[in-house]
C-alpha cells in the first residue's frame, strides 16, 4: 500500500509541477522510484490499493484545481467527482461519490495555471491499473459504469466506457452538455462515389478494421479508450505538452525559408483557400512509413483550418500517423487533432484532453488501423470526412460509410464556429535532422509521386462541403512542399478517383543531403 501511494503522489506531483524547469529537474528521479513502486507491487495489490491512490488524487485535485477557466465551487467539486469516477471505472473498484474532498475548494484559479483539465489526473492514475484487470462493473457514488477491457495484439488496451462519462465531459462547458447522439444532416452527395469505403483498392472488398478488433468490441451504450499506461506518462519530455502538437499548420500563403530548419515540420500537401468551407473529405491509402529516431513523427492527414496562421488559428485534423514518441510503437494508427489556438493551451491528439465527444462504439481514436497497403501489393485506404451539422452547428466526423465517430462542439472554437477559410489534405513528418544531416523518416510509402499506383502514397476523391451543405470537387487545388527533393506532391483528375494527388517521399537522399 505504502509503495503504491508514493507512486501516485510521484505521478500527481508530476502533473502538477509549476514549472518545467521543476518537472524536468526531478524527472529521472520520479521515473525510477516510480517504475520501482510498480515492480514490487503485485497485480493483486494494485488493483485493491487503486481506492487509495484515487483519493489522494482527488483530495490533491480539491486543493489545487487545474481548468481552462475559473472554476466555481461547484465546478470544482463536480470535477474531482468525474475524475474520482473515471478513475474508478478502469480500476474495478469503488469510491464513494465525496471521498476525501475538501469542502471548500478553490473558487479561482491563476493566471499562471497550465490548462490541465481532469482528463490528465484520470490518465495518471489509470496508468496505475495492472493491464491483465479483468472485465468488471465498477460502482461510483450513484453512477454504475460497465468497463470491457479488449488486449490488441499490439499491446493496446481497449477500455468501453458507458458513453455519457467520457473524458469529453470533463471540460468545464461541457458539464451540461446534451449529449448529440447523430447529426441533424449529413452533407448532400455522401454516398454517391461508390469507391469510398473502406475496402482493398484490388476489388476484395476487404472492409479496413483496427487490429483490437480481432480480440474484442465495444457494446451499444459505450465508447473504445485507448487506455494511457505509465509507459506513456514516462516517455513525454513535459507533461504540459502531453499530448500536443508543438508546430502550426503548414501555411503554403507565406513561406520563409531561411526559417524551414527551426520549426523541424515538412509537408507535401494540396490546399484550397478564398471561400468558406464546411467540411472536407478524403480517401487516404494508408502506409506504415519508417521513422529514424523515436522523437519523430510521419502523418497523412486533412486539416480543417480557421483564422489566420498567427496565434488565433482554429484547425480541426484526421488521418493516420505513426508516432513512436506518442504511442510507443512504430504502428500506423487512426488519430485526431483540434486546437482553437495555434497549439499553444487548447487542444491535443485524440481524446488526451476533452473536447471531442464519440458517439461510436466500434473504432477507437489512437487505435492500429489493419491492414496497410504493400509494395506493388494489396493497397489499403481510409476514407475520412469531417463537416459542419447546419442545424447545430458542431464539427462531426465520419470514418468510411458506416462509422459517424462523433463531434467538436463548435463552442470550443472561435473562427469555425462559422466555417473555415482553407482546407489542406497531404503529409507531414518532423525533420530534427540527426547528426546534422535531414532525417530519414519517410512521409507516405516512402517513394516519390512519380513511382505512381502500388508504390506511392495518394489521396483520392478529394472533396469540400459548400455552404449549402452539398459535397463537391474542389476548385483552384493548389500544391505546396517546402523541398522537393526531399518530399513531394503532384496532383491530378480523372474519372475513378476524381481530384487526386500522389504525395511523399524517403527524406534524406542523395539529392537531399
Amino acid at each position: 500500500m505504502d509503495s503504491l501511494s508514493e507512486e501516485s503522489k510521484l505521478l500527481y506531483h508530476m502533473i502538477m509541477s509549476e514549472t518545467d524547469e521543476i518537472y524536468e529537474a526531478k524527472f529521472a528521479s520520479y521515473r525510477a522510484r516510480a517504475l520501482a513502486a510498480a515492480a514490487t507491487a503485485t497485480s493483486k495489490t494494485r488493483s485493491t490499493t487503486t481506492l487509495g491512490a484515487s483519493r489522494e488524487y482527488c483530495h490533491a485535485m480539491s486543493k489545487q484545481v487545474r481548468a481552462t477557466s475559473s472554476p466555481t465551487s461547484a465546478q470544482a467539486i463536480s470535477t474531482i467527482r468525474s475524475t474520482a469516477a473515471s478513475t474508478c471505472t478502469a480500476a474495478h473498484t469503488r469510491v464513494p461519490a465525496a471521498a476525501s474532498l475538501d469542502s471548500s475548494p478553490p473558487t479561482t484559479c491563476s493566471a499562471e495555471c497550465p490548462g490541465h483539465d481532469a482528463s490528465v489526473y484520470a490518465a495518471a492514475a489509470v496508468a496505475l491499473i495492472p493491464s491483465t484487470a479483468p472485465n468488471s462493473f465498477a460502482t461510483t457514488g450513484d453512477l454504475v459504469l460497465e468497463v470491457a477491457a479488449s488486449v490488441s495484439p499490439d499491446g493496446d488496451i481497449i477500455d468501453c466506457m458507458h458513453i455519457s462519462h467520457q473524458p469529453a465531459f470533463d471540460h468545464p462547458l461541457l458539464k451540461n452538455h446534451t449529449l448529440q447522439l447523430r447529426p441533424a444532416y449529413h452533407p448532400e452527395g455522401l454516398y454517391d462515389d461508390a469507391k469510398s469505403s473502406l475496402a482493398s483498392d484490388n476489388g476484395d472488398k476487404k472492409p479496413m478494421l483496427q487490429l483490437w478488433h480481432q480480440n474484442g468490441r465495444c457494446k451499444e451504450g459505450t465508447v473504445p479508450i485507448r487506455r494511457t499506461k505509465k509507459e506513456d506518462l514516462f516517455r513525454v519530455s513535459s507533461m504540459r505538452r502531453y499530448g500536443r502538437k508543438q508546430h502550426p499548420a503548414p501555411n503554403p500563403m507565406s513561406v520563409d525559408l531561411t526559417m524551414l530548419n527551426e520549426g523541424g515540420h515538412q509537408h507535401a500537401i494540396a490546399y484550397v483557400e478564398g471561400d468558406k468551407y464546411y467540411g472536407a473529405k478524403a480517401t487516404i491509402n494508408v502506409w506504415e512509413p519508417k521513422i529514424q529516431q523515436p522523437n519523430e513523427f510521419s502523418l497523412s492527414q486533412l486539416w480543417i483550418l480557421g483564422g489566420s496562421f498567427g496565434a488565433d488559428l482554429n484547425s480541426i485534423e484526421a488521418g493516420w500517423q505513426v508516432s513512436p514518441d506518442l504511442y510507443g510503437d512504430n504502428n500506423t494508427r487512426l488519430f485526431t487533432y483540434w486546437t482553437s489556438d495555434a497549439y499553444q493551451a487548447t487542444g491535443c491528439y485524440n481524446i488526451l484532453c476533452s473536447g471531442f465527444i464519440q458517439v461510436n462504439s466500434e473504432i477507437a481514436m489512437g487505435a492500429s488501423i489493419f491492414p496497410i497497403s504493400n509494395l506493388a501489393g494489396s493497397q489499403y485506404g481510409i476514407s475520412i470526412l469531417i463537416w459542419k451539422d447546419p442545424k447545430e452547428g458542431n464539427w462531426w466526423m465520419q470514418f468510411g460509410k458506416e462509422y459517424v465517430l462523433g463531434y467538436w462542439p463548435s463552442f470550443l472554437f472561435s473562427y469555425l464556429a462559422d466555417s473555415a477559410s482553407m482546407i489542406e489534405w497531404g503529409g507531414e513528418v518532423v525533420n530534427l535532422e540527426p547528426d546534422g544531416a535531414h532525417t530519414s523518416t519517410q512521409m507516405g510509402s516512402g517513394r516519390f509521386p512519380e513511382e505512381g499506383f502500388g508504390k506511392s502514397s495518394y489521396f483520392k476523391n478529394i472533396q469540400v462541403v459548400d455552404s449549402t451543405n452539398q459535397l463537391k470537387a474542389p476548385k483552384g487545388v493548389g500544391t505546396f512542399t517546402e523541398q522537393s527533393n526531399c518530399y513531394d506532391v503532384q496532383n491530378g483528375n480523372n474519372g475513378d478517383w476524381g481530384t487526386y494527388f500522389y504525395y511523399g517521399g524517403p527524406g534524406k537522399n542523395s539529392n537531399c543531403p
